[in-house]
């Protein structure tokens, strides 16, 4: 499977793609928090480092998964910290 480079990544793409954790899901995944993160600007492609960050963890997540089948990877983008906080 080819992958898109960083650069060419639709930010909706990148959004759609997050999980929210949930307990009965499988597989780890990478929790991104930006606490400044205003989502309608990501969205509108305005946060290029950002962008490109997310970017470079996605192509990270998809070569794990095709390396290890049945890894389940998954990732998430947070705006707030209650993820950070929450007692497992």
């Amino acid at each position: 499977m080819s992958h898109k480079p960083v650069e060419h990544r639709d930010p909706e793409e990148l959004i759609k793609g997050s999980r929210r954790h949930h307990p009965t899901q499988m597989g780890p995944y990478v929790l991104c928090y930006e606490a400044s993160v205003d989502m309608q600007s990501l969205l509108q492609g305005k946060e290029k480092n950002l962008l490109h960050t997310y970017g470079v963890v996605v192509d990270a997540v998809e070569q794990l998964n095709e390396e290890f089948p049945g890894l389940e990877l998954g990732y998430s983008i947070e705006d707030d910290t209650k993820e950070f906080t929450r007692r497992q």
